[in-house]
């Protein structure tokens, strides 16, 4: 006979029918209050430290009935069921998955109305809100055990002044704040908010970008799940920042408020030093096209000059051809043998010719122009950076042959007189 009315009893169950007689009315009103699940390395626990509040709120893994927390979770006298869907006016439909000593009926405690606990989330953000949730009268309904857990508490703001130093502070505030009848939520963002496994995956993809710049995420891609590389990540930003000592310390791979504080302030400097490098990348782009400039309207400034001309574009041929060091004479504007042989030793050197009987040899050709111009900006070029302090920083640009620059570097005589950009 038990056996069959165990059976019937979870059939009840099953259905979503639960007796009357196990309530005093499927209705009525609730004191309602809100509690969380702490992370270690909060900036405020009401208890003071992680321990004591992981006592006194569970250790947020599963809680009376064996199941794991969910948002919606509510914690009710003994006289609600286990699975027991109650419809909260205005904040919708929870389930009964705990219970706690200080959840009490009716008339115990000094409370009017059976009492009930919201489980709301983990960590600073969700303290807030359950502390400014504070106790509130509401109005309730059992409803049938099949309905949705749509409990959502995203809508109760969370003020950083909800989080007090001591009780009595935070109950004089939420008076005050209740009898202004004022509520402005607050924007969070990912420096506002600790962060865990079970955290909003649009601020934990942020999270992973971040410490993706600053090359502590490997992955190449953001996933938003707080997994074992985000831990991994943070663990590792934690101990080259001296947040943490090994994994056993508090706090050590989770998001708190010293994480937080540290990689605002690091991510601030990379921003900016990553903002003064894109600067200084224009910068370096500007004096690369000027001196591309000035050296194309030098070569096209040279007329067409032949052995045994004399004047100023000779001059000025002479003067490229000293700045290559090709030409270590004085110049006499005479297009003559050292001129000529100074010419040779150019066209040899950079294969525009392979002997002195070649088409060409000795003469101002395009050919010719041309790669004088390249070298004329070349050299002015980097002269340019070294005065300006950007030559470290163009080398290590992506499309930045280093050798060539010290190629550049070593055919260059650092001397003022010696800048082209000054003829």
């Amino acid at each position: 006979m038990k056996k069959f009315f165990t059976i019937i009893l979870l059939c009840f169950l099953m259905l979503g029918f639960i007796p009357k007689s196990s309530f005093a009315s499927n209705t009525g009103y609730f004191i309602v209050t809100a509690y969380y699940s702490p992370l270690p390395d909060q900036k405020y626990y009401i208890t003071w430290n992680y321990e004591s509040e992981k006592r006194l709120n569970g250790n947020g893994i599963a809680w009376a009935s064996g199941k794991p927390v969910f948002s919606g979770m509510l914690a009710a006298p003994r006289k609600y069921w286990f699975g027991t869907k109650i419809q909260l006016d205005w904040l919708w439909i929870g389930a009964v998955e705990d219970r706690g000593w200080a959840i009490v009926p009716a008339w115990e405690r000094w409370y009017g109305h059976d009492r009930i606990d919201v489980w709301v989330w983990y960590g600073d953000e969700w303290l807030r809100r359950a502390m400014y949730w504070g106790k509130r009268k509401i109005e309730w309904k059992v409803v049938s055990n099949v309905s949705a857990t749509t409990l959502d508490y995203n809508s109760i703001p969370a003020p950083s002044w909800a989080v007090p130093k001591t009780t009595l502070l935070y109950w004089n505030k939420v008076q005050v704040f209740q009898e202004a009848n004022t509520s402005t939520p607050e924007a969070l963002g990912i420096f506002d908010l600790s962060l865990w496994k079970w955290s909003d995956a649009t601020y934990v993809t942020q999270l992973q970008d971040i410490l993706r710049e600053l090359w502590y995420y490997a992955e190449e891609i953001s996933t938003g799940e707080y997994d074992t590389h985000t831990i991994d990540a943070v663990y590792n930003f934690q101990i080259n920042n001296e947040i943490v000592t090994n994994e056993s310390t508090p706090g050590a791979g989770s998001y708190g408020p010293k994480t937080r504080e540290k990689l605002s302030e690091i991510y601030d400097l990379f921003l900016q030093e990553k903002q003064e490098l894109q600067e200084k990348n224009q910068a370096i782009e500007a004096y690369k096209l000027e001196s591309q400039d000035l050296a194309k309207k030098i070569i096209e400034e040279i007329d067409v000059v032949a052995y045994g001309d004399i004047s100023p574009d000779v001059r000025k041929l002479q003067k490229l051809l000293s700045e290559t060091w090709h030409f270590d004479y004085k110049d006499t504007a005479i297009f003559w043998v050292k001129t000529r042989n100074a010419l040779l030793d150019f066209q040899l050197e950079h294969e525009i010719i392979s002997n002195v009987q070649d088409t060409g040899a000795g003469v101002f050709w395009p050919k010719t122009r041309e790669l004088l111009s390249l070298k004329i900006w070349e050299q002015n070029f980097i002269q340019i950076l070294e005065l300006e302090g950007l030559l470290e920083i163009y080398k290590t640009t992506e499309d930045t042959n280093p050798q060539q620059v010290t190629l550049w570097e070593d055919e260059i005589d650092i001397v003022s007189e010696n800048i082209i950009y000054s003829i």
